[in-house]
């Protein structure tokens, strides 16, 4: 009934999120996955059957895609782990206790701004440190982006790699579709769907996408092309475990998102209010006063008005007589003809007149 102006005084008026507010997320699937284990990525080092300056070979630059899928699903969870504790310290101060439909709408904004805070700053890390790269035009450890060469002087010169039709000296994002290669004749015998090599690992991975590691045959024909008589049990990734991703999805979206499947955030009203602990209630309560309510005050009041001249009245009364009498003194042997007074009792009927007609006017 007295909900709207309903107001409880909270004896701690700053609470801590940690106290209310939850936040869990699922990572995509690929970080739980054998993709970036060590036991994945020791097989495809084990299986290189050729030289590893071939960096247009999967055996030779595959090891570090998966070691950079790794890493990249670590920094995340480092990332929101950092965020995530930061925003627990954080205060939510209310002198009263808010309304169940108010405190809801404010902690799902705090939550939405956590989640956008947290992509945003990871993003801005991640942009900074390849655009210092680009710029610095920083040698690539797989030599993926320059070739090294010497001379009869024994100087050391270098030479942009293109890939298609892009140069690594102009964009750090080239990029071609990886293959993998048999040996001992070096011939190309599978190309791996979306998967990419280019000037930087990092780059390549970011254009990339998993859809072969979705698919059960492409991951076999893998195996087959890396080592035919060695081959490990690998679990595919399951497109019907994910409901905001596709199998064509980039690893540059995914980190977009920062590899989050799903966030389950929850807020308890119940623990706020505990923590609030209301000391105090009040209420306002606006009435609506009938016709005869206000009749019966304004009588009341003149009723009142009329009991406090009967009081003062004998006293102005009894001074102005008073007064009087002294005026009708001699003063320089003239006599003064006395006014003609009117009683007490006179004056009094007079002011009655005079107060009910002034009630009656209002």
């Amino acid at each position: 009934m007295h909900s709207q102006t309903l107001t409880c005084d909270c004896t701690q008026i700053s609470i801590s999120y940690k106290k209310f507010i939850n936040v869990e997320y699922d990572f995509h699937q690929v970080c739980q996955s054998h993709f970036v284990t060590q036991k994945w990525i020791s097989y495809i080092t084990t299986s290189l059957g050729g030289s590893a300056e071939y960096y247009t070979d999967f055996q030779a630059i595959g090891t570090f895609m998966f070691q950079a899928l790794r890493t990249f699903c670590e920094l995340v969870n480092q990332a929101i782990s950092n965020e995530l504790s930061q925003f627990y310290s954080n205060q939510y101060v209310s002198a009263s206790v808010a309304s169940s439909n108010v405190f809801q709408s404010q902690t799902n904004a705090l939550m939405s701004q956590f989640i956008s805070s947290t992509t945003a700053k990871f993003l801005a890390s991640l942009s900074m440190a390849r655009n210092i790269t680009q710029s610095n035009a920083l040698l690539s450890g797989q030599f993926t982006n320059y070739r090294l060469y010497g001379t009869l002087t024994s100087e050391q010169n270098s030479q942009p790699i293109w890939y298609d039709d892009c140069y690594c000296a102009s964009s750090s994002a080239c990029i071609s579709q990886y293959e993998i290669i048999s040996y001992p004749d070096f011939t190309k015998t599978f190309y791996v769907p979306e998967f990419y090599y280019g000037c930087y690992i990092v780059e390549a991975l970011l254009q990339s996408s998993l859809q072969c590691f979705y698919d059960e045959t492409c991951i076999n024909t893998i195996q087959i092309y890396l080592d035919p008589s060695n081959t490990i049990n690998v679990t595919a990734l399951d497109i019907s475990l994910s409901n905001r991703f596709y199998e064509n999805t980039t690893i540059e979206e995914l980190l977009d998102e920062l590899m989050v499947e799903k966030w389950n955030l929850s807020s308890s009203y119940k623990n706020y209010y505990n923590e609030c602990q209301p000391f105090q209630c009040s209420y306002s309560q606006t009435v609506q006063n009938s016709a005869i309510y206000i009749v019966t005050t304004v009588i009341g009041l003149i009723g009142g008005l009329i009991t406090a001249l009967e009081m003062v009245l004998p006293l102005i009364v009894h001074i102005y007589t008073r007064y009087s009498r002294r005026s009708l003194r001699p003063k320089n042997g003239k006599i003064r003809k006395p006014y003609k007074l009117e009683s007490t009792q006179n004056i009094r009927i007079s002011v009655y007149i005079q107060v009910l007609t002034l009630g009656l006017e209002v």
